[in-house]
C-alpha cells in the first residue's frame, strides 16, 4: 500500500516498482552467473532508476534491494 503525505510524496514502492526491479535484477543475475570466469572477482548490478513521478523511497528502496540482494552479487543504485 502506497502511503502520501499531504504533499503528495509517496513514500513507499508501488508493487509494479517491485516487480520491474525483481524482473531486471533477475534477468542481470542470470547472466552474470553465466559465465564462469575464474579471474572475476566481484559482480555488480548497478540500476539506475527515474521515477516516473517525484517519490521520497531511499529508504524502502535501499532496503528492498537488500532483500534482493545474494552471495557474490552487489546491488548499487541511484535514482536520477
Amino acid at each position: 500500500m502506497n502511503v502520501e503525505t499531504l504533499s503528495g510524496l509517496k513514500h513507499h514502492l508501488s508493487p509494479a516498482l517491485k516487480s520491474k526491479l525483481t524482473s531486471t535484477i533477475g534477468m542481470a543475475r542470470t547472466q552474470l552467473l553465466a559465465v564462469q570466469d575464474p579471474t572475476v572477482i566481484r559482480r555488480i548490478i548497478y540500476l539506475a532508476i527515474r521515477p516516473d513521478v517525484y517519490v521520497e523511497v531511499e529508504k524502502d528502496l535501499s532496503a528492498f534491494l537488500q532483500a534482493e540482494s545474494t552471495p557474490g552479487i552487489d546491488i548499487v543504485h541511484y535514482l536520477l
